[in-house]
C-alpha cells in the first residue's frame, strides 16, 4: 500500500526494487550486519520509490528471528510512512529561511526572552540586523547597551509588563560602538 503495489506484486519483489538508490547501500549494510549477528535489529529513515514514481519517506525497523540453532529464520519489518512529517520539516525550513530573508529586507528583529534567567535570544539572525555581537545576551548586557537617558524608563516598563500592568511598547536608543540607534520594541 505504501509503495502502490498489490500484496501479490510485493511478494514477487525484493526491497531493492522500490528502495531509493541513495538509501540502498545503508539498508544492505545494516541487513548484512544483522544476518552476520553483529546486531539484532536496526531502524532508520529511508526513501521508497512509489509505483507512480514519487518518493515516499518511511521509518523502517527490521528485526531478525533466528531458528533454535542460531541460523536466520525470517525478518520482521515495521514500516511507517513519515512522508507528511518530512513535508512538514521541509515547510518549516523554508518558512524559517523566508522569515530570515524578510527580517533582513525589512530591517526587523525578533527575539525571545527567558524571564526566569533574564536572558534574551534573537531569532532568525536578528542579532546581525541589530548589529549585536552575539545572538544571546543577558538583561544586564541589554541594559548596558541602552542609552543612559532611556534606561530607567525601559526598566520600569519592562517591570510593569512582567507584572501584567502594561504592554511592552517602547521607543528607545541603544548604543553600539558609540553610535546611537533608535528602536521600537513590542
Amino acid at each position: 500500500d505504501i509503495v502502490g503495489y498489490t500484496k501479490d506484486e510485493m511478494q514477487t519483489m525484493h526491497f531493492r526494487d522500490f528502495t531509493h538508490p541513495d538509501d540502498l547501500g545503508l539498508d544492505e549494510h545494516l541487513l548484512r550486519r544483522t544476518l552476520d549477528a553483529e546486531i539484532t535489529h536496526y531502524s532508520f529513515e529511508k526513501r521508497y520509490i512509489h509505483r507512480q514514481g514519487h518518493v515516499v519517506w518511511v521509518h523502517l525497523t527490521i528485526s531478525l528471528v533466528r531458528k533454535a540453532g542460531g541460523e536466520p529464520d525470517y525478518l520482521i519489518a515495521v514500516v511507517q510512512d513519515i512522508s507528511a512529517a518530512k513535508r512538514t520539516e521541509q515547510a518549516l525550513r523554508t518558512s524559517e529561511h523566508l522569515l530570515r530573508q524578510a527580517h533582513e529586507l525589512a530591517g526587523l528583529a525578533s527575539w525571545q526572552a527567558d524571564i526566569g534567567a533574564t536572558r534574551f535570544t534573537t531569532l532568525a539572525g536578528s542579532h546581525q540586523v541589530l548589529g549585536l555581537p552575539s545572538a544571546e545576551f543577558t538583561g544586564e548586557q541589554l541594559l548596558g547597551l541602552t542609552h543612559p537617558d532611556d534606561r530607567e524608563r525601559a526598566s520600569q516598563l519592562w517591570a510593569w509588563a512582567l507584572q501584567g500592568k502594561a504592554d511592552y511598547r517602547l521607543e528607545y536608543r541603544l548604543l553600539f560602538g558609540g553610535e546611537e540607534r533608535w528602536f521600537t520594541v513590542r
